[in-house]
């Protein structure tokens, strides 16, 4: 993550890394770059890659991830749409859970609420603040257990053979599984938000497009 703007101007976040990413079943591997702009060329967010099929190289991904990513068939040469973030992006199942008031204080949500909302203002130097102070009330609290000799017990989860792991098995069945996490996580919610959360849920028009890969 590279931070520009610090000394002048906006400040703007910026991602520059390489990554792959792999399917071993299918003997698929993308080598994915996340671009950094040049002083004097370039965009922000843009990313290249190549995609293989065990050792052949079968396609090639383009544009920016923040906005459009292509492929190109390098069989084919043709080029198509892989993600659009603007347009497919709203294309993806809702969240759902309690006004941010009916959660308990260290719920996500309610938590990171100032982040969020300076995220969403562009205000670099509020959202550096209210990050802060969530993490300096995270340390205090740790130092205060560690002076009294407390241990931390996780809520929802537990360490077993060196590995955490919830406290909950889920049921096989979709509409079982929805209703015994939201009653495991949020016991106190009536009949009716678990039936909104069901439907929600498995309403396969709300859900992405699969995509089909280069042959």
């Amino acid at each position: 993550m590279y931070a520009r703007g610090i000394l002048f101007g906006k400040m703007v976040l910026e991602l520059g890394d390489t990554c792959v990413a792999k399917n071993e079943k299918l003997g698929l591997s993308c080598d994915l770059e996340f671009k950094t702009k040049g002083f004097f060329s370039g965009t922000y967010n843009a990313i290249a890659g190549r995609l293989r099929r065990n050792t052949t190289d079968i396609a090639e991904i383009s544009g920016r991830w923040s906005h459009v990513m292509d492929i190109k068939n390098n069989k084919t040469g043709k080029k198509r749409v892989l993600f659009d973030a603007q347009k497919d992006g709203q294309n993806v199942v809702p969240k759902w859970v309690p006004p941010e008031d009916e959660q308990e204080s260290n719920e996500s949500r309610r938590l990171w609420s100032q982040l969020t909302k300076a995220i969403n203002a562009k205000d670099m130097e509020w959202a550096t603040d209210a990050k802060s102070t969530v993490e300096d009330a995270q340390r205090e609290d740790r130092k205060r257990r560690e002076e009294k000799g407390e241990v931390h017990v996780p809520r929802f989860f537990e360490l077993k053979d060196g590995r955490w792991v919830p406290k909950f098995i889920v049921p096989k069945d979709p509409k079982e599984a929805v209703v015994a996490v939201q009653n495991w996580i949020f016991p106190s919610a009536t009949a009716t938000e678990v039936k909104v959360k069901t439907e929600t849920s498995t309403n396969p028009s709300i859900a992405p497009p699969p995509i089909a890969l280069p042959t």
